[in-house]
């Protein structure tokens, strides 16, 4: 394995680690809140309408600014989706941070 690839390969996993446990984590919480298992179902789809999104997005994104830096962009995006839901909000806010969350996983 070449020494470039082995940097990247290991941010790749830890994103897809703490996608995991945020897939776990979030609804359970969301359901201690109250929330409905229609709407935290509807959170869900919203993460794979983001994963279709950023799959055909991406290939654009890519080529302008290539693999480094639009897989900087996508982890920076992943982030900021995710410390999103710390913030008190209404549920439509936590559906477009899922998306944004879909689209830099994809």
């Amino acid at each position: 394995m070449s020494r470039t690839a082995t940097p990247l390969l290991i941010l790749v996993a830890v994103l897809l680690t703490a996608n995991g446990i945020l897939a776990t984590s979030l609804p359970l919480g969301w359901t201690k809140d109250g929330i409905s298992p229609q709407t935290i179902a509807l959170f869900g789809a919203c993460l794979y309408g983001g994963v279709l999104f950023g799959g055909l997005a991406g290939q654009s994104l890519i080529t302008r600014l290539g693999c480094r830096r639009s897989f900087l962009f996508y982890i920076a995006i992943f982030g900021a989706a995710n410390a999103a839901f710390v913030l008190p909000a209404p549920p439509v806010f936590f559906a477009l941070a899922r998306v944004g969350a879909g689209a830099a996983i994809a």
